[in-house]
């Protein structure tokens, strides 16, 4: 697992720097509890975020994970799916989310969600295609790291 962290964090650190944006986590259902949880965080929330878990179904992520469906939010303010729960506990602001399914195969596994534009302005269809190609590398990856543990395992 800590060989496992180590890669979603270098994976996540990719995605952030093809979409320019510092803050973003990378979060893996968990379907025996039923939850999500952040295995990987970049930014200032990083130390609170990062093995934080809420519930399947919260807030844009969840939305995300359950309709296996991209989803951005010029302006989180105006949006019924965001929970402020988090920014609240951190006193950060978000402005504006991108948020995407990780998926393997075609499963759903998780999502990527970042947060906030480098330029403070929100995000753009641009930035969710750039999001979109990135994470979808994310989970070739994934699924290549789970070929490879497999194959030694069997060994």
């Amino acid at each position: 697992p800590e060989e496992l962290a180590r890669v979603l964090s270098q994976l996540l650190e990719m995605v952030l720097h093809a979409c320019d944006i510092e803050n973003g986590s990378l979060l893996l259902v968990d379907e025996k509890a039923g939850e999500l949880e952040f295995v990987a965080v970049n930014g200032e929330s990083r130390e609170y975020l990062l093995g934080h878990r809420m519930e399947l179904e919260a807030g844009v992520v969840g939305d995300t994970i359950r309709n296996n469906e991209a989803m951005l939010i010029g302006d989180v303010r105006s949006s019924r799916r965001w929970s402020r729960e988090i920014d609240e506990r951190l006193n950060f602001q978000t402005l504006s989310l991108m948020c995407v399914p990780l998926c393997i195969d075609e499963d759903v596994v998780g999502a990527i969600e970042v947060v906030n534009h480098a330029t403070d302005s929100p995000f753009d269809e641009n930035d969710l295609n750039i999001l979109r190609v990135a994470t979808r590398l994310v989970g070739i990856a994934l699924e290549k790291v789970e070929e490879i543990t497999l194959a030694l395992e069997n060994k």
